[in-house]
């Protein structure tokens, strides 16, 4: 199955129209038809927002290709961010490495920053 035609099943199952949907992305209904006539390709950013609009995952709109980009890219976010944190917590003596830990925690305990049972490892 394309990922056109499974925009179109999730868009249906979530009982929208296409202008509804497209309203929702902020794109003409037009453009929603040539996702799912197989016309047009969303990008990836893009197929994460329709996946959001209509309630389900975005892997799940996905073929195969797009997948495997979509985690490829995840990876290289989280290796990026590791990179980053690791570097600037090397900077630090060891109260701002103690305290960077406080703030670590704290930041881990908010619900908002707390990744879903799937995401985790990400």
């Amino acid at each position: 199955m394309s990922t056109g035609q499974r925009i179109k099943d999730a868009r249906r199952k979530a009982d929208l129209t296409q202008k509804e949907l497209g309203t929702k992305l902020g794109v003409a209904y037009q453009t929603v038809a040539q996702w799912e006539n197989d016309l047009r390709k969303p990008k990836i950013e893009t197929l994460t927002r329709i996946a959001e609009a209509l309630g389900v995952d975005p892997y799940s709109l996905a073929d195969w290709d797009t997948a495997t980009r979509m985690i490829e890219n995840d990876i290289n976010s989280v290796d990026d961010s590791r990179q980053r944190i690791t570097a600037a917590y090397e900077k630090l003596t060891g109260e701002g490495k103690a305290k960077a830990a406080e703030i670590v925690e704290i930041i881990a305990g908010n619900p908002q920053y707390q990744c879903k049972k799937s995401d985790k490892g990400k």
